[in-house]
Formats: C-alpha cells, sequence, structure tokens
C-alpha cells in the first residue's frame, strides 16, 4: 500500500516495513505492520485527548466516557454489543493517561470487516443510557478502591499528586470517586462529541491482509472530521526547584515499604535519551545494575529495585519524571533509603565507567531485537514515534547507534540531566516510624503525610 506522509509530526525510521497511512483530505492517520502469518488482526484506536481535557472537578471524565461506549450503542444493548465481538472472536480492553485514550482491540483476521463495524457503531453512535451510566459509576467506584490496595499505585500517585499540583495530572486519570460520581451522561456526551473525530484519532493495526487499512477506513468514514486536541504535558513544578521533600503515606501494618523517589526527566526524542538508557542500564534498568546488586544482592534490604523515565508517566514528548521504585522490608528502610540515595548522587557526579558502558552497550543490542520480534511489537514502536516523535530503529540501526556512544558525552549527559538537588521520596507506611527516618535524610527539612483517596 502507498505510504502517505503525517502532516505535522517529524517522523524517525519506520522500521520492518510499517506503512503510515495519513494526512490527505480524509483525515485519517493510519499506521500498519504486515504480519503474513497472523490469524488474529490487533487494531490500537488512540484518541489524542485524556485526562489532561477533562474538566475542572470532573477528573476522570475521559476514561469515564470510553468505558461508557462500551455499555452500548443506540442500536445494540451492552449484552448485545458484548455478544456481537465475542462472536467474531474480538476482545476491547480501554487504557487512559494524561494525553492519549487508548481502546485496544484484537480480532480474528477473517471478522475484520464485520468487527471494524461494530466498532464504528461505538466510536459513532454511543448510547450513553442513563441506567447504564450509574451501573457503570459502581463499578467504577470498585475499580478506584481496589486500585488502592496495591502499594506501588499509592506511591505513584502521591508523587504526581505533589509533582503536578494544581493541574489534572494531580488526579489519577481514571478519575476518582468523588469526581467520577460527579460526572453525567451529557458530560460524556458531551466530551465524546468534541474529541472522537478522525484527526484526532491515530490508528495502528497489525494484519495478515494487506487491504486491512482500506477495509478500516471504509468501516470507519462514519467517524467525523474535527479539530486535533494536542494536550501536552505540563512541568512538574511540584518538583522543580523544590530541593528535597518526602512525602509519607499514611497505610499500616505493611512488610515492605513501597517507595518512590522522583525528580524532572526528559522528553522521549531528546537526544540524550539513548545515551541516558545505558547510563540507567548500568545505574537501575536491570538486574545487573548498581542499585539491584548493592541493595538486593548485597545487602538482601529489598525485593526490587528499578529505575527508568517511564515508570510513572508514558513516554512523552515532553519531558516527564525519572524515577527509582524499591519495595524495602520494613526492617531496612532506613539504610535502603539512605544508601538509595548516595547511590543516585554518585551516578549523577561521577557517571558510569568505561567497562559499564561495555556492558550496556552489548546487553542493549542483544536485548533490543526481542522488542521487535512480533508485528505488535513494532507497531508498539511505530506508534511511539508518531506520537512521542521518538525515531524508531531497526535492530541494525540501533546497535550501530548505541556502539557509538562515547563515555565522555554519557557521563556529561547523566551528570546534566539528572537532578539531584530536586527530588521527592514518597514512602508508604507508617508515619511515625517513616517520618523520623526520611527527615534524617540530606537535604530534607520537613516530611508531609499526603493522603490518596479513591
Amino acid at each position: 500500500m502507498k505510504a502517505r506522509l503525517m502532516a505535522g509530526i517529524m517522523m524517525g525510521v519506520l522500521a520492518m516495513g510499517a506503512q503510515l497511512a495519513h494526512g490527505d483530505s480524509t483525515g485519517w492517520n493510519v499506521i500498519s505492520e504486515q504480519d503474513p502469518s497472523a490469524a488474529l488482526t490487533h487494531i490500537r484506536f488512540i484518541i489524542r485527548s485524556g485526562s489532561l481535557s477533562d474538566p475542572a472537578g470532573k477528573a476522570g471524565l475521559a476514561y469515564f466516557t470510553a468505558r461508557a461506549m462500551l455499555r452500548g450503542t443506540q442500536t445494540r444493548p451492552y449484552q448485545d454489543l458484548n455478544n456481537a465481538i465475542e462472536s467474531l472472536g474480538g476482545s476491547v480492553s480501554v487504557s487512559v493517561d494524561g494525553t492519549q485514550t487508548v481502546f485496544d482491540a484484537t480480532v480474528l483476521t477473517s471478522n475484520l470487516v464485520d468487527f471494524l463495524g461494530i466498532m464504528s457503531d461505538v466510536f459513532t453512535h454511543p448510547a450513553f443510557a442513563v441506567s447504564d451510566m450509574n451501573l457503570l459509576q459502581k463499578i467504577l467506584y470498585g475499580e478506584l478502591r481496589t486500585s488502592l490496595q496495591d502499594g506501588q499505585t499509592l506511591a505513584s500517585r502521591a508523587v504526581m499528586k505533589v509533582a503536578y499540583a494544581g493541574t489534572a495530572l494531580a488526579h489519577p486519570p481514571e478519575g476518582t470517586i468523588a469526581s467520577v460520581s460527579a460526572v453525567t451522561p451529557g458530560d460524556a456526551q458531551a466530551f465524546f462529541g468534541a474529541h472522537y473525530t478522525r484527526e484526532n484519532m491515530v490508528i495502528g493495526i497489525t494484519s495478515s491482509d494487506p487491504s486491512a487499512v482500506i477495509e478500516l477506513e471504509q468501516q470507519l468514514d462514519p467517524i467525523p472530521h474535527g479539530a486535533l486536541d494536542g494536550q501536552q504535558l505540563p512541568p512538574p513544578s511540584g518538583i522543580q526547584g523544590q530541593g528535597v521533600q518526602a512525602i509519607v503515606v499514611d497505610r499500616e501494618g505493611l512488610d515492605t515499604v513501597p517507595v518512590f523517589v522522583a525528580t524532572p526527566g526528559i522528553g522521549d526524542p531528546d537526544p540524550a535519551m539513548l545515551g541516558l538508557e545505558a547510563g540507567n542500564f548500568v545505574f537501575g534498568g536491570d538486574t545487573t545494575s548498581r542499585l539491584f546488586q548493592v541493595l538486593r544482592v548485597q545487602n538482601g534490604w529489598t525485593y526490587g529495585v528499578y529505575s527508568s523515565y517511564q515508570q510513572i508517566l508514558a513516554p512523552k514528548t515532553q519531558p516527564g519524571l525519572f524515577s527509582i521504585y524499591l519495595y524495602p522490608s520494613a526492617k531496612f528502610f532506613s539504610p535502603c533509603i539512605s544508601e538509595t540515595l548516595t547511590l543516585l548522587q554518585s551516578y549523577a557526579a561521577q557517571g558510569i565507567t568505561a567497562s559499564e558502558l561495555s556492558l550496556a552497550q552489548s546487553s542493549l543490542s542483544n536485548s533490543y531485537p526481542f522488542q521487535l520480534d512480533s508485528a505488535i511489537n513494532r507497531l508498539g514502536w511505530d506508534l511511539r514515534s508518531a506520537l512521542t516523535g521518538r525515531p524508531f530503529l531497526t535492530a541494525a540501526q540501533y546497535s550501530a547507534a548505541v556502539s557509538q556512544l562515547n563515555l565522555s558525552s554519557v557521563n556529561t549527559q547523566i551528570a546534566a540531566k539528572t537532578n539531584t538537588k530536586d527530588l521527592l521520596v514518597v514512602a508508604v507506611g507508617d508515619p511515625p516510624t517513616l517520618q523520623p527516618i526520611l527527615a534524617a535524610l540530606p537535604g530534607v527539612k520537613s516530611v508531609k503525610v499526603v493522603n490518596v483517596n479513591p
């Protein structure tokens, strides 16, 4: 199929024969990956509106709207819609973050046309019936309560609440019980009408059928034209320039202490990202890393520890957060968090060694092809490239780029991009136990207790 270029987005290299079809008068933004032997077709419908597009006081509206769309259409009540999807060997799930809502769908390729017809109905004629919306609210209340049984979720939500205070990102993208209870069917209908347009969508598809993109555009043709939303991540002003902050999320009786250490990060297409990912592999990206070896292997303080630029926020064009997540035994929390910050300071100040870089280069080059081993994985990179501007490299291109990393330049990037002056340390546990430990950390002047409610 002839590829058409997406207007307004700087693209990197699209690998593995991916095809990008969009930018013309049809308004479609479609990326395809051919998978000749596959019996299943995977489709990812990305609406470029997420929680940053939620109105004030109604956090979670983007997510509620997407979930509500799958509760039935004007011609297919909820059970009929479910039955129709399942009878075709299909499934659909929904997720949301600050800038996008994603419908992940899978169906038997032989039933693709009929499935696309159903999805066209979902994307053009959702019912938003009052009874179904009331039931959906109750379902979401339960899910919100259940999600906070997980310590890592508690810690990450506290990070977002502080780092992005005053913005929509301070609230979970799924909303809270209070905000979801304020949502009405009319709110969902209005959000749907404003954001579910073809210019505000990017669609990725893997299929063995070369005509899949044509079928997709034809079946989804009833979706109206509209404007691109284009929300961008705000800066983490609750961390930047704030020094070292310590936060406790009150949860008693835990055997472990879930902890995030967060600092401002960089955008996905930043030219320094490749070198920083190599540096992070050494620091906390693998079981061979410094963090894991010192905190887990040598001392046995924590059950696990990892660092990443995408632990809390998905890759975006704008800078997000660099974070460390660990969950030490409660009795070892004090030495573990102290040593974590010492290792971070050392990493930022001194960088990595030549032998560590060599190991990272070899390991990353050898593992990268596994990220491209399936059409759905390649499609993920295609979409990431289209949405954030980060180039999608073939295995050969990636290996060549990694092999060219220079120790001096990598260490310069680590020093320049790893902010250890502005840190947010969030620990989940018993405040009277954790507060004095956190208060004793270098640079911490006070410890606050933050409530994270469903």
